[in-house]
């Protein structure tokens, strides 16, 4: 009877034990998360770079062992050419946009082979050149205050589904070109220009309706689209279609059938530039 008393007195200080063990790990845990900054990634920090235009240190980009590139600051990042991460480039699998960012530079997120989606922040009024080309975004949020996506932004990315909001005016060249996986695509009333070869190439594309505010659909750009088999036209008067790209007329073409009008834009006619004449 002795033995049980002791053996159940060493039972119940060991569970003691435990139980203050597992508490003072809990608050060793959450007090290290409560130390990181907001946003910060769970591995230790690899690199800090300005990339803001001035060099004023107005935008601070954070990268992180653990693949999370955090950005920060208010303003337009700037052109980067020269990539400051360059060698880290690969590993980025999470990006993070603050909500005061208003312009994503050129090259920003070139070749992120491992970053699979972004959304970006309302108050971004520009994507740059080359933002996100050869990055493997497959899906990616556009606000509505975008104006102008430039030319390769997207390029060979593995979107899915597109939306371009109203905001946008113009949609670069080469934008979206090679966009092999890209079945469904929407473009809002208030876009103006699809830009020379915007979609060259988007193999899964099947139907598209131009909006009424567009006047302007570039040489070739959708050229190559080969299951493209319908092209919609919200507002089919006054079109014509020319070789050259600043004439303010051309040879008139119906746009009235939509399968007519998948074979012209993909194929046949792909080469004109198609404009809609104000009346």
């Amino acid at each position: 009877m002795e033995f049980i008393k002791k053996y159940k007195s060493l039972l119940i200080m060991g569970v003691c034990v435990i139980v203050i063990l597992a508490c003072c790990l809990y608050i060793m845990l959450d007090s290290s998360e409560e130390d990181k900054p907001d946003g910060a990634g769970s591995g230790e920090l690899v690199g800090e770079y300005d990339i803001s235009v001035n060099g004023d240190k107005s935008i601070m980009a954070s990268l992180y062992k653990d693949g999370l590139l955090d950005i920060k600051g208010s303003g337009m990042i700037k052109d980067l050419e020269n990539i400051p991460w360059v060698d880290h480039v690969r590993t980025i699998k999470e990006v993070k946009i603050a909500s005061g960012i208003t312009g994503i530079g050129a090259y920003t997120f070139y070749h992120c082979t491992l970053l699979t989606s972004v959304e970006i922040p309302v108050g971004v009024t520009s994507i740059g050149e080359h933002a996100f080309d050869g990055s493997m975004v497959s899906s990616v949020t556009i606000p509505n205050t975008v104006t102008e996506i430039g030319q390769f932004a997207f390029d060979g990315c593995p979107l899915v589904s597109l939306t371009l909001p109203a905001s946008i005016r113009n949609i670069g060249y080469r934008a979206f070109q090679n966009c092999d996986y890209l079945q469904r695509l929407t473009i809002e009333d208030g876009v103006t220009m699809i830009g020379d070869w915007a979609f060259y190439g988007c193999k899964e594309l099947k139907s598209i309706t131009v909006p009424k505010s567009v006047s302007y659909i570039g040489e070739s750009a959708f050229y190559d689209c080969e299951k493209l088999e319908s092209v919609s036209f919200e507002n089919t008067a006054n079109w014509f279609i020319t070789k050259q790209k600043n004439a303010s007329q051309g040879e008139a073409i119906t746009v009235l059938t939509s399968s007519a009008n998948a074979l012209a834009l993909s194929n046949s006619k792909a080469e004109y530039y198609w404009k809609r004449a104000e009346k």
